[in-house]
This record gives C-alpha cells, structure tokens and sequence, in this order.
C-alpha cells in the first residue's frame, strides 16, 4: 500500500514539473542533437562502443568464468609443503590481514 501511494506522489510530482514551455523547450533542443549526430555520419539507430568498453567487457566475461584461484600457484604451495621447503612469512601475513582490516574500517566506517 505504501509502495503504491509513494508510486502515485512521484508520478504526480514529474507530470508537474512537465509545464507546456519546458515540453516546447525540449522539442526545440532535439533537431540540434540531431543535427550532430547526422554531421558525425551517425543515425538515430547506431551505437559505437569504444575499445576501451570492448577490453572491458572481454575481462569482465574472462573473470565470470574464473573461479579466482591461481591453480599453478597452489600447484607450487603443495610441491614446497611436500618437499618441506615452503617458507611461511608470518610478518607478511600478518601485515596483509591488518592492511585488510584498515580498508574494511575505513569502507564501513
């Protein structure tokens, strides 16, 4: 019920905003949008995606895909644990903790 009143107050608070003048106003603006597009060679219908969008839309795929764990460095971590030559840097680990911890505080406050 609530949802439906605040959803009536909103629609009526933009068909105020929308006097005669401002629609006029608008209508008047377009044909100059238009008339860039057309000098840019583009039609209404073209959409142009630039190469950076394309990078990103190729790793964003890339890390859909991944299950986020290095295989070959867990191959490596087993290979050292099972030779007993696996050095645990216990300073390192505890600095990265902290370090996450800072970026969590400051984050959530």
């Amino acid at each position: 019920m609530a949802i439906d009143s605040l959803h009536d107050y909103a629609l009526k608070a933009v068909s105020d905003k929308a006097t005669p003048s401002r629609i006029t106003s608008a209508k008047q603006a377009q044909p100059s949008v238009t008339s860039v597009e057309n000098q840019a060679g583009l039609s209404n219908d073209d959409v142009v995606i630039t190469a950076a969008a394309k990078t990103l839309t190729q790793a964003t795929a890339m890390a859909r895909k991944s299950d986020g764990i290095d295989h070959n460095l867990v191959a490596e971590i087993k290979k050292q644990l099972a030779e007993g030559t696996f050095k645990f840097d216990d300073e390192a680990t505890a600095e990265m903790l902290l370090s996450t911890e800072r970026d969590l505080v400051d984050l959530l406050g």
